[in-house]
């Protein structure tokens, strides 16, 4: 399977998966046993590998179908004329299979130290005669051990029961609620399964974060969500990635995250976050619809590495699209922004507009220019500089009329940032605080002259 995984082929991975359950049922079959326990046999040696679940999410089509099949075939079976005649020994049956199977379930999960309701709702739910239940009255009819009418009785007994199944589950959650206001001892309503789960056994995660890919993003995001104590979970479509990560103890699991079984495996109904970091558009559109089908309410963070792919990744479902080239783009002005020593406030709410908007600014020829950054660009014998205010300033508590930054430093102040709100319309008596944002346009040379004068004071 490792090997089969390496390829990265959705076709070779299913046929592989089929070929080893046709091909377990035959040796099965060839040493004397049913193909059907082959074919089981199968199924455990698949579900204990770390692909079970990209196994599962590949074969759950087919499954539906096999088992409608089944069943529909098993009514085909049914003989009427048999059932009208022993109606009342097969209604009676049928009872008794469903109350012991009942007993037996609920007494099973107790034993195992579930809780109450749990007790309750298996009870109910796997009180119908089992597949399994078929094969092995097939068996015992095809040896001699059941007469013809004991097995139509027996199929009668099945039937009925399966018909019961949605009748008796909806029973069983009228009984889970009616059982709650019971004074029933605290060990059964509560069970002791939960004290196992302190001693080390898995619980399944809420609200974490799932990630999709384990690439450089993937890795970075893991990183920050080990940082701030955020749980998650990895989903990645690489072996070799899942088999070294897991080694190292990270939470990281083989799957197509487009699969409905491999989602569901990662927790998505109760995820909070879902980050797709995946590099393939088709695939990542498929696992955006998807997490959006199965958690209407969990927000969807995706990436793409191209513009026109940007519009299609929000109308699937995602709540925010991060694209590559516009992200470096952004960057890059920052970096020259800085360079003009634009205050970092105005920088930041560039980007974030940007962001805010899709990028539509950058993708628009037109992009207007911001006041304060045109007199950098444009006067080249002056600088705007951004000066914040020390605590402990000699400036602090004086107004612009006191000090005078014309007069004494050939400086104007041209706004103050006061708690992100902008005073533009600046006056004599305008007092200076501490840690405001003072904009300033100066020559050169007396940069550091002012800057001293705002600065923490060290005497």
């Amino acid at each position: 399977m490792y090997q089969v995984a390496k390829t990265r082929n959705d076709e070779l991975f299913l046929l592989s998966v089929v070929a080893i359950g046709l091909s377990v049922a035959w040796l099965t079959s060839m040493v004397g046993l049913s193909l059907a326990l082959g074919a089981f046999l199968a199924g455990l040696i698949i579900s204990e590998s770390e692909y079970s679940v990209q196994a599962l999410g590949n074969l759950i089509p087919f499954r539906d179908m096999f088992m409608s099949i089944f069943f529909i075939s098993i009514g085909m079976l049914l003989d009427l004329d048999v059932l009208k005649e022993h109606l009342l020994l097969i209604l009676t049956a049928t009872l008794t299979v469903l109350f012991l199977k009942l007993l037996a379930n609920s007494l099973s999960t107790f034993l195992i130290g579930f809780p109450l309701h749990t007790i309750i709702l298996v009870g109910f739910s796997l009180s119908q005669v089992g597949e399994f239940s078929l094969i092995l009255a097939k068996v015992g009819f095809t040896s001699g051990l059941m007469s013809s009418i004991m097995y139509q009785e027996f199929l009668d007994i099945a039937v009925l029961s399966m018909v019961l199944t949605p009748l008796f589950m909806s029973i069983g959650y009228r009984t889970t609620a009616s059982a709650e206001l019971l004074p029933f001892p605290s060990i059964l309503k509560h069970g002791w399964y939960s004290k196992s789960k302190e001693n080390g056994s898995e619980e399944k995660p809420e609200n974490h974060v799932i990630i999709v890919g384990f690439g450089i993003n993937g890795k970075n995001v893991v990183t920050a969500a080990k940082a701030t104590s955020i749980s998650y979970i990895v989903i990645e479509m690489n072996p070799e990635v899942v088999r070294k990560e897991k080694m190292r103890g990270e939470l990281i699991f083989y799957g197509d995250a487009a699969q409905k079984a491999v989602l569901e495996h990662a927790g998505i109904q109760t995820a909070k976050s879902i980050v797709v970091t995946a590099g393939d558009p088709a695939s990542s559109k498929r696992i955006i619809e998807a997490a959006r089908r199965l958690n209407p309410d969990i927000h969807i963070l995706a990436r793409t590495h191209f513009l026109s792919e940007l519009d299609k990744f929000y109308a699937f479902g995602a709540n925010e699209v991060i694209a590559d080239e516009f992200e470096s783009s952004i960057e890059l002005f920052t970096r020259v922004l800085h360079k003009y020593l634009v205050p970092s406030g105005e920088i930041n709410s560039l980007g974030s507009t940007l962001r805010a908007n899709h990028y539509k600014m950058l993708r628009s020829p037109d992009i207007p220019r911001k006041k304060f950054c045109d007199l950098a660009l444009d006067f080249a014998d002056v600088e705007i500089r951004s000066i914040r205010v020390g605590k402990l300033s000699k400036a602090t508590g004086m107004t612009l009329g006191e000090l005078n930054l014309r007069k004494n430093y050939e400086v104007s102040a041209l706004a103050i940032s006061r708690h992100h709100k902008i005073i533009s319309g600046l006056q004599a008596e305008t007092e200076i605080f501490a840690d405001d944002l003072l904009l300033i346009i100066s020559p050169p040379e007396k940069i550091g002259e002012v800057r001293k004068l705002f600065e923490d004071s060290v005497e």
